[in-house]
C-alpha cells in the first residue's frame, strides 16, 4: 500500500511539474538562464582575435574543439569537462568512453557549479550546429543517454533545475527528463531510486553491456560518497 501511494505521489508531482512548465517554458528558456556568459564576453576571452565573431555565434551551438573557459560565469574548468562530453559522444576518440562518463560525473559530483555547468555543456553539445549539421544522430543518441545518467546522479541546483527541465521537455529528449523528474521526486519523496541509472539507459536503448558499465561506476561513487540531495526544501 505505501509503495502504491508513493507511486501515485511521484506521478502526481511529475504530472504538475510538467504542466507548471508547459505554462512558463518561455520564462525558463535555456538562453534566458542568468548565469551564461555573454556571447560576447565568451568570445572575448579567446587568444584567437580573428575566430572572436564565430565563437561568440555559435557558444551555445555544438562543436568538436574543447571550449576555451566555462559558459557560465561560475569559472569553473570547463575545458577538460568538455574534452570528457567530446569523447563520450564520439567527437573526440578515446580508447575507453566509459570512463569518460565515470570521470564526468565524479567531477559534477563535487560541486553544484560544476555540476550545472556540466548540463550547461551538455546542452551546447547537443544543439544542432547550422554551419557543421552536427551532432550526427549517433552522438545525440549518446548525449541524451549521457544527460539521462547525469539527471540521474548530479545534483541539480535549485535556481537552474527549471531551465534543465524544459529544454530535456522542448527537445523530446523523454529519457532525460524522466531521470530528472524522477530524480527530483525521488528527493521530494525521501527515497533514493538506486536501480534507475540502469533501468533508464537500457530505456534509451544505450547497449546493455555499456549500461552495465556505467551503472557500476556510479554505484562505487555512491559507496563512497553520500549523495548530495538535489534541491534545498
Amino acid at each position: 500500500m505505501c509503495n502504491k501511494q508513493q507511486t501515485r505521489k511521484i506521478t502526481r508531482e511529475i504530472r504538475l511539474t510538467e504542466i507548471y512548465l508547459e505554462e512558463h517554458k518561455m520564462q525558463f528558456e535555456f538562453t534566458k538562464y542568468t548565469h551564461l556568459r555573454h556571447p560576447v564576453d565568451f568570445a572575448s576571452r579567446s587568444w584567437i582575435p580573428w575566430k572572436r565573431k564565430e565563437l561568440a555565434r555559435n557558444m551555445l551551438h555544438h562543436q568538436v574543439a574543447p571550449v576555451h573557459t566555462s559558459l557560465t560565469d561560475f569559472n569553473v574548468s570547463a575545458r577538460a569537462l568538455h574534452k570528457c562530453i567530446l569523447g563520450f559522444m564520439g567527437d573526440r576518440k578515446y580508447p575507453n568512453r566509459n570512463d569518460l562518463a565515470v570521470e564526468l560525473v565524479t567531477q559534477g559530483f563535487a560541486d553544484a557549479n560544476i555540476s550545472t555547468e556540466i548540463f550547461c555543456l551538455l546542452i551546447k553539445q547537443l544543439t544542432k550546429n547550422p554551419e557543421t549539421q552536427m551532432p550526427s544522430p549517433e552522438a545525440s543518441r549518446d548525449g541524451r543517454g549521457l544527460m539521462a545518467l547525469c539527471c540521474s546522479c548530479l545534483v541539480i541546483d535549485a535556481v537552474f533545475e527549471n531551465f534543465l527541465l524544459s529544454y530535456v521537455v522542448c527537445s523530446a529528449c523523454v529519457l532525460a527528463v524522466r531521470c530528472a523528474l524522477c530524480a527530483w521526486c525521488a528527493c521530494v519523496c525521501g527515497t533514493v531510486m538506486a536501480g534507475c541509472v540502469l533501468l533508464e539507459l537500457v530505456v534509451c536503448g544505450v547497449g546493455g553491456v555499456f549500461a552495465r558499465s556505467l551503472a557500476r561506476g556510479v554505484r562505487c561513487m555512491w559507496r563512497d560518497n553520500t549523495r548530495a540531495p538535489l534541491r534545498n526544501n
